[in-house]
Order: C-alpha cells, then structure tokens, then sequence
C-alpha cells in the first residue's frame, strides 16, 4: 500500500475571490462590524480546509496550514 503525503505552502489565505480582503476593507470603512469580519474569517478558514481536505490533505496533520493574518503576515510575525 502507497500512502501520499503533502502540504500546501503559499495557499491564498485570502480566499479563491479575494473574500478576506473584501470584508476587511468593508470593517475599515464601517459598513460592517468586527463580528461581520471574524465570521467572514472563520468562514473562510473552514471552507478552505474542507476544499484542501476533499483534495486528499489531512485533516488532523499539518499538511493544511492554520496560521492566518487578517492583513499582513509578516507584520504579525513582527510584532508578535
């Protein structure tokens, strides 16, 4: 028996339709409300990882990446 293994760096954390960015620039300008931007977030986390998991990656390893930035990732790293 073969057993595949694999991992996806780089995958657009933003969403296939740039989905984070439209809701992150809805909060900024104040149509919508911080709530309205982490459900949008937490949507989007979970529709990616059910896409990537229905892909063959596991959903219990670290083939499907779970860090997140709601902007910039390198800015979180440094401030972090």
């Amino acid at each position: 028996m073969t057993t595949a293994e694999g991992t996806i760096l780089g995958y657009p954390r933003i969403g296939r339709r740039r989905e984070l960015k439209r809701a992150l620039e809805a909060y900024w300008s104040g149509e919508s409300s911080i709530d309205d931007l982490e459900a949008a977030a937490r949507r989007l986390r979970r529709e990616t990882r059910e896409r990537l998991a229905a892909h063959g990656l596991g959903r219990t390893d670290a083939a499907i990446p779970e860090s997140f930035s709601f902007y910039d990732q390198m800015l979180d790293i440094a401030a972090a």
